[in-house]
């Protein structure tokens, strides 16, 4: 074919050169003709019809363009949709333990005490290890809460009140402790870890125990309180005194419980008891001249007959004439003091019961029938000498029955007897009066003075602020070093009991329930019941559920990329085991907190000003069942006068700032942050402070709330789960937002230049392809032809 082309064009070039010479003097047309040659030939019409390649190519490339377009914008829609919906998935993997096999099980709560923890807790562990049989894992949520103020009272009554009204007042004015005034004192700054033990999962619920650990922060206390330390001196109310006359009925039941030991270590530190014995010089005691003068103080307070001496009353100067002065022998003394030795006989063995106040109302509805002749069913075996002392004591007459029962405790045995049914009625009564004078009068002081007041465990208290807030031991003997019992401090009450094992129970949802996020540690029981203490409600009948959310609340599954997650709800339900119930909370605005946006939720004030199932009223929620003294919670900050003036009326509410709230991070919902303040109030009642003293108390707010202490515990997100969140949750959905836009961009760009090469092709070059061999063949006949 090429030889053929190299011919053809050889003979064109020859002719068209013939024809050169034979017409030199041609016209200019022909002259560029032939100067043209080949190329100034034309294609015949339908080469110039015919289908193209080159138009075709542009149009399949523009659909080329647009489906890479469309795989693009897909690429970017993908990263827009589902990015999320993994990162959902992420967070609900993260963030739902349900087992022990869960990989962040161990940041949850670690699998055991750290070697930083106190002896005592240490101690417990032991314990707790012996009396299990069954595999228990016990968990810590290390640094998961902070107590950041802690307030207590000063020298002078109570804390968290900045006003001088005076609360206590001693009648001797000359005292030093005459004018008991309250003034605020703090803050002390605590690190409260919570410790999760006993943990069980089960198919849609986690059950475990909850313990508390505190540690003193003396930096953090010193950025607000400069001078105040662990080890600060403060006067304040006895919550163990409260609580301890709330459980007896009284302070005279709580102090005659005291009677029995006190008497028995006086006696026993003086030689006069000794191995359950008592010894011959017991005849101390019953002295009724001068050699009384001589008897060590404390022996003197409890001498019978040295009490007759100095009492200077009429029944004292008739037992003396009785008796011709003569001293109580030892045989007689024996039987005295041995009744007063003898819980049971004395009958304040019932006083160490739990249903002690309903039981000493028993005795003291039988002791009045007794005194009246009536045969009584009330009668009980922990019924003594003490409620016939309170009901017939002062009777000039009563049923020839309690003469013989009064002998009785008296007169047990032959060598341990004060006989009283051999003398003659009007005698009999005048013992009566002078014993129950004695009794419940005299020794009552003696004991109250000595085993409270001297003991620093009255109704006012002395004491280091680590000792209120974290607990201290109460000894039965200063000199002996013996324990009598374990007081609990503010911070640990209720969080661990006096042998160490934890006292409050959880049963919480996981997010098995209803496979979702949003329940995840939901309360469902609290202390093994799904509803309120009845004692807590207005009608005890009434059931109340215990539900609601502690950690977190409804997350914001559907979040759409490159926008913010709105407010799951306008209100949140939290559980507040401080106040064993649940309290609404309401969506104020959006926050940064460590750079990621969080919805803040405020503690309404509704909650304290009325309840229509709780007994709360104008500020005050009634725990006086819970707390195990006469008390209340209430809004911080809020002093006696405002407590008291309102009394209750509605109308006269005045509270002020609730600064309680909790930050939500809406994608995960959890809380970051939660603040919470409540101020602890105690009450006094007038049988609280009704024994008989040598220094009467004058109670200027009887019956009204006294603030005692308010707290501002703030739990806070750890560090490096804000960091984990960072990298796992907004990292990603940048990513989804940037592919989203970015993508589409570009996709958007692409088809653009897409469509332009399908609907704008660009033309045919003028040079056009090589022709065939047909073609050169008919050019070259033609050209002949012309010619």
């Amino acid at each position: 074919m090429l030889r053929q082309y190299q011919v053809a064009r050889a003979a064109v070039t020859a002719s068209t050169t013939s024809n050169s010479h034979n017409s030199s003097g041609g016209n200019h047309h022909g002259a560029g003709a032939a100067d043209a040659g080949i190329w100034a030939l034309k294609e015949p019409r339908d080469a110039v019809s015919a289908p193209h390649a080159r138009p075709m190519s542009a149009k399949i490339l523009a659909v080329g363009i647009a489906l890479v377009a469309v795989v693009v914008l897909a690429v970017a829609l993908i990263m827009g949709l589902e990015f999320p919906k993994y990162v959902h998935a992420q967070v609900s993997e993260d963030q739902c333990v349900i087992n022990q096999q869960h990989p962040k099980y161990n940041s949850w709560c670690a699998a055991k005490r750290v070697a930083s923890d106190e002896a005592t807790a240490a101690t417990a562990d032991e314990k707790m290890s012996h009396r299990r049989t069954a595999r228990v894992t016990r968990c810590r949520c290390t640094d998961c809460l902070r107590l950041q103020e802690w307030e207590t009272a000063t020298p002078h009554s109570t804390m968290s009140c900045q006003f001088s009204e005076k609360i206590i007042d001693y009648d001797n004015a000359d005292s030093d402790n005459s004018n008991y005034k309250v003034r605020q004192r703090g803050p002390y700054v605590y690190t409260e870890n919570e410790t999760r033990e006993d943990v069980q999962f089960n198919s849609e619920t986690a059950t475990f125990r909850v313990s508390r650990s505190h540690v003193f922060s003396q930096n953090r206390t010193n950025e607000e309180c400069p001078t105040c330390s662990e080890n600060d001196t403060l006067t304040v109310l006895n919550v163990d005194y409260l609580r301890q006359v709330f459980a007896k009925g009284g302070d005279v039941n709580y102090v005659l419980s005291l009677l029995t030991s006190f008497l028995q270590d006086v006696l026993t530190s003086n030689g006069l008891y000794v191995s359950d014995t008592f010894m011959t010089n017991l005849t101390l005691l019953g002295c009724l001249d001068n050699s009384c003068d001589k008897l060590p103080h404390v022996l003197a307070n409890v001498s019978f007959g040295k009490w007759l001496q100095v009492s200077n009353s009429s029944y004292c100067k008739e037992i003396e004439t009785n008796r011709s002065s003569a001293p109580f022998n030892v045989t007689e003394l024996r039987g005295l003091y041995g009744a007063l030795l003898n819980e049971s006989a004395l009958g304040t063995k019932l006083l160490s019961v739990d249903q002690a106040d309903d039981l000493n109302h028993q005795c003291r509805k039988w002791a009045s029938d007794v005194c009246q002749g009536v045969a009584s069913k009330d009668v009980n075996d922990n019924c003594g000498l003490v409620h016939l002392l309170q009901e017939c004591g002062h009777r000039s007459t009563a049923a020839p029955r309690v003469q013989e029962i009064v002998s009785s405790f008296f007169c047990p045995s032959d060598t341990r007897c004060l006989n009283l049914t051999s003398v003659s009625t009007p005698v009999f009564f005048t013992y009566l009066e002078a014993l129950t004078d004695f009794i419940l009068q005299h020794l009552v002081k003696v004991t109250q003075t000595f085993e409270l007041l001297q003991r620093n465990r009255d109704l006012v208290v002395t004491m280091t602020q680590n000792d209120l807030a974290m607990g201290y031991f109460l000894y039965s003997d200063t000199d002996q070093g013996e324990v009598s019992r374990h007081v609990q401090g503010l911070l640990t009450e209720d969080w661990l009991k006096s042998d160490y094992s934890t006292g409050v129970s959880w049963t919480v949802d996981t997010c098995l329930q209803g496979r979702s996020i949003s329940n995840n540690l939901k309360v469902r029981e609290f202390n093994g019941s799904q509803y309120a203490p009845p004692s807590l409600l207005r009608n005890p009948a009434e059931r109340v559920s215990v539900q609601g959310q502690t950690d977190f609340t409804d997350a914001c599954s559907s979040r759409p990329t490159c926008q913010t997650c709105s407010a799951s709800s306008q209100y949140l339900f939290l559980y507040l085991p401080s106040l064993q119930r649940t309290l609404t909370y309401t969506w104020r605005d959006v926050m940064s907190l460590w750079g990621v946006d969080v919805h803040r939720y405020w503690l309404m004030a509704d909650n304290f000003v009325w309840d229509a199932s709780y007994q709360v009223s104008c500020g005050l929620q009634t725990l006086t069942s819970a707390l195990g003294f006469f008390g209340w919670i209430s809004v911080p900050k809020v002093t006696v006068t405002q407590l008291s003036s309102a009394g209750g009326d509605l109308r006269n509410c005045s509270l002020p700032e609730i600064e309680s709230f909790v930050d939500v991070e809406p994608v995960s919902g959890r809380l970051w942050q939660k603040k919470t303040q409540l101020q602890l109030n105690v009450g006094i009642r007038p049988q609280d402070v009704a024994s008989p003293r040598w220094r009467p108390l004058n109670i200027s707010y009887l019956s009204k709330a006294i603030p005692l202490v308010w707290t501002d515990r703030r739990v806070l997100l750890d560090s490096s789960e804000v960091g984990y969140y960072n990298y796992k949750v907004v990292r990603l959905m940048r990513v989804s937002c940037g592919g989203l836009i970015g993508l589409s961009v570009v996709s958007i760009i692409v088809l653009i230049v897409g469509s332009i090469i399908f609907f704008y092709p660009t033309h045919i070059n003028r040079v056009g392809p090589a022709p065939e061999e047909s073609s050169i063949a008919n050019l070259h006949s033609r050209h002949l032809n012309a010619n």
